[in-house]
């Protein structure tokens, strides 16, 4: 008579259900890292957009919110370079204050490569005060200044208008639309005859 298998496993089967095991356990593994990896991704892109979409909102408000006054000693009401802008504001009230005074915006870039986008806000007849960072793509950065005939430009040099919009360009490509811009509203010079906070000394000596 032939003898009958023993119950249990042999060792080949122990063998192919180990590699199996180990298989299934790598296959496991690598579906946890690829989501967490997605995950990782996605919630980067979500801060991303989020922090474009604050400092789109802050150039517009601003944009929205300017003034026809001047921002140099030479009379200039709006100064603006492919690394800097000013232009005078009406600020947005603080809790509690019903007519705020005017003061100068100013918009600077920095971080070459891994851009950065700084931002002051200065009263009338006072030295600059320090800038905020308010936006870091970590890219190359420009403004550029929208003109009455549709073109965009590196350079504001009308010493007695505003641009139609201010506009900023993100990437490399100094060629490209801006990604972003914020439009100033018709505006109308205002006098400083009706009374404003420092209208009668409203330009500070520093430059984009």
């Amino acid at each position: 008579m032939t003898a009958r298998p023993e119950a249990g496993f042999t060792l080949i089967e122990a063998l192919v259900s180990l590699t199996l095991g180990a298989v299934v356990m790598m296959s496991v593994l690598t579906a946890v890292k690829l989501a967490g990896s997605t995950a990782s991704r996605l919630a980067a892109s979500a801060a991303t957009d989020e922090a474009l979409s604050r400092f789109g909102d802050l150039l517009a408000g601003d944009a929205a919110h300017a003034l026809a006054l001047p921002v140099t000693a030479g009379g200039k009401v709006f100064e603006g370079s492919a690394q800097a802008a000013r232009f005078a504001m009406l600020p947005r009230p603080r809790p509690g204050e019903t007519d705020p005074d005017p003061v100068f915006v100013t918009y600077r870039l920095g971080g070459g490569t891994a851009g950065h986008v700084d931002r002051s806000e200065t009263p009338f007849g006072q030295a600059e005060t320090d800038a905020v960072a308010v936006w870091e793509p970590l890219q190359p950065l420009a403004f550029r200044y929208l003109d009455a005939r549709g073109k965009w430009l590196d350079r504001w040099a009308d010493p007695n208008a505003m641009p139609r919009a201010l506009g900023l360009v993100v990437g490399p490509d100094r060629s490209a639309r801006p990604a972003l811009a914020g439009s100033f509203l018709p505006l109308i010079a205002l006098a400083c005859t009706d009374g404003a906070s420092g209208c009668a000394d409203a330009t500070t000596g520093a430059t984009p």
